[in-house]
């Protein structure tokens, strides 16, 4: 059987369709950007950073070069077959396409080498590293639920006396 699966197509486009959502083509800088964010992602990407993995950005691209306006420009990423050791499934950018650095860090799940397979962008998360990438998500909520409830015991005798005076 060759070609994915049904499921698989659903994955996949289902992965595309939230990439577009987020990420758009940048053909005069030839950068792959993030679309600004409103106030409520702010603040949504604050508590919990919205994540894309390289394997979306690449079905992503592919859709985007079916484009009429973007088949002008060589395709941005080549996959697989490239001398980077243990990884069945490998990532460049090449091109000279580029994602700007600070948005590197809203992409998971490769290695992501840059045009020339040096440096990696985006690291594969393997063993240890997935429980400290799970960790680095979970931390702003860990820190603003111990705050909360810090306060709420600090000042638990002024609460009470507040609501008793309110009702």
């Amino acid at each position: 059987m060759s070609g994915p699966t049904p499921d698989q197509r659903r994955k996949i486009e289902r992965l595309v369709q939230e990439f577009d959502e987020y990420w758009y083509v940048d053909g005069k800088t030839k950068e792959i950007r993030l679309k600004p964010f409103f106030f409520a992602k702010k603040v949504r990407n604050l508590i919990w950073k919205k994540r894309f993995t390289v394997f979306a950005l690449y079905h992503w691209a592919k859709r985007k070069w079916l484009l009429q306006e973007f088949n002008c420009f060589r395709f941005p990423i080549h996959h697989d077959n490239m001398p980077i050791e243990g990884f069945p499934i490998k990532y460049e950018l090449w091109g000279g396409w580029s994602i700007p650095k600070r948005e590197l860090a809203f992409l998971t799940g490769g290695p992501l080498a840059a045009e020339g397979l040096y440096p990696i962008l985006v690291p594969a998360l393997i063993g240890w590293q997935r429980f400290v990438y799970w960790f680095k998500q979970l931390a702003p909520l860990v820190v603003g639920s111990i705050t909360i409830i810090g306060t709420l015991v600090r000042y638990w005798e002024e609460l009470v006396s507040l609501v008793g005076y309110v009702l």
